[in-house]
């Protein structure tokens, strides 16, 4: 079940360059900048280096074959909620360039680590995890308030980079299967789109059929795996991972991380609730929770974790 977000380009980014390649259509490098090396693809799209030429920021081109209608229909929709969704942890749209066989679109090279290479390789304190956990909440929360749903939350689709100010920042990039109300849907019929174990149990069932409560799901993963340094559901192979999301099995968080406070594991279990109408309602409810480290007053415990 590949689908174009399970190798995404920042997998790969900041593991050092690849082979350089030729064959990025010049209609889609911008003046002042070369194509350069590869820096991830999927089933149908390729993410590059742009290099400048002459002083200018860093950019990189995602581009995308032409002809194919649903994978088109995608670019238009990532291109659409990317030029309306403006967030200062979300990727930056720059352009849009088009060439006879295929289009690009032209966003900021994020000097940054995948996620969860960042937990491994600095470890830090749990108030550093969770103002990153607290960042990609906000971007979540800016595509939900334009009517968008991501889908395919995870490890690989956030980069951390050093702020010489701020200290770490994460950065939420691709929306190539975020599902938009603004357009027409174009899920085909029958495929589970996203990553196994980052999965909402909805969505394993009907991958058309889901709401922003999904990404809600996925948030619950990422915070486990920022919490306790691996993923809630686990297995030996991508369907066995599905098997054991759509059941709910797993491991409280408590287990895999005992110095989790109470309340934080309160707030994984509801969102990782097996049915939707069980977590929280909305973001704003998850930041509540954070802000006031206890459950909002109005929710009753309706989930708990276990195997």
């Amino acid at each position: 079940m590949q689908s174009d977000a399970q190798l995404t380009w920042i997998e790969t980014h900041g593991v050092g360059p690849t082979e350089p390649d030729h064959e990025v259509p010049p209609a889609l490098v911008p003046d002042g900048y070369e194509a350069g090396a590869l820096l991830g693809k999927g089933s149908q799209s390729r993410v590059y280096a742009l290099d400048p030429t002459q002083p200018g920021p860093r950019l990189a081109v995602k581009v995308v074959q032409r002809g194919v209608h649903t994978q088109q229909a995608r670019f238009d929709r990532e291109v659409d909620l990317l030029g309306r969704v403006r967030h200062p942890n979300l990727v930056r749209l720059r352009d849009v360039r088009h060439a006879p066989t295929s289009s690009g679109l032209i966003m900021d090279h994020i000097d940054g680590t995948p996620l969860q290479t960042w937990l491994e390789r600095d470890d830090p304190p749990r108030r550093i995890r969770l103002r990153i956990f607290r960042q990609v909440l906000s971007a979540v929360a800016a595509l939900h308030t334009a009517g968008a749903v991501h889908r395919d939350l995870k490890p690989g689709n956030i980069l951390v980079r050093d702020d010489p100010e701020e200290g770490p920042v994460a950065c939420l990039i691709d929306l190539g299967i975020a599902k938009s109300a603004y357009l027409d849907g174009i899920t085909l019929q029958g495929a589970t789109l996203g990553t196994p174990g980052f999965l909402s149990p909805e969505q394993i069932r009907d991958a058309g059929g889901v709401d922003h409560r999904t990404d809600l799901f996925a948030l619950g993963c990422l915070l486990h795996l920022i919490l306790a340094g691996q993923a809630p559901f686990q297995g030996p192979s991508p369907a066995a991972i599905l098997g054991v999301v759509a059941l709910g099995h797993r491991e409280p968080i408590r287990r895999a991380a005992p110095d989790v406070p109470e309340w934080l594991a309160e707030l994984v279990d509801a969102l990782l609730a097996r049915e939707k109408d069980d977590r929280p309602e909305n973001a704003t409810a998850v930041k509540l929770w954070l802000d006031q480290q206890k459950p909002p007053a109005d929710r009753t415990p309706r989930f708990v974790a276990g195997l």
